[in-house]
C-alpha cells in the first residue's frame, strides 16, 4: 500500500475520534479480509480496480495476483 491511503487512514481516525473504535474494527476486518482472498471479497471495477466495504469504510484496491499483492488507491469514510 503506498502512503497516500495509508495517511489517509490515520486522518479519518483522528478527525472522526467519536468513531475511532469502529474506523479500527473495520481496518482489522480489511487486513484479514485482503490478506487472505482479496478476489472473494469486494465488487470489480474497470481498469481491474475493486471496490470494497468494510463496516464504515469505502476501499478502492488492485488485486497484483502475480505479485500475491494487494494496492489500496483510496480509502473513504461512509456517512451514516
Amino acid at each position: 500500500m503506498g502512503e497516500r491511503p495509508f495517511d489517509d487512514m490515520q486522518g479519518l481516525i483522528l478527525v472522526n475520534g467519536d468513531r475511532r473504535a469502529e474506523i479500527q474494527d473495520a481496518l482489522r476486518e480489511l487486513s484479514n479480509t485482503l490478506g487472505h482472498d482479496p478476489l472473494g471479497h469486494g465488487e470489480s471495477r474497470e481498469n481491474n480496480r475493486r471496490i470494497g466495504f468494510f463496516g464504515p469504510l469505502v476501499i478502492v484496491y488492485r488485486v497484483i495476483a502475480t505479485a500475491d499483492r494487494v494496492v489500496v488507491s483510496a480509502v473513504k469514510l461512509r456517512e451514516r
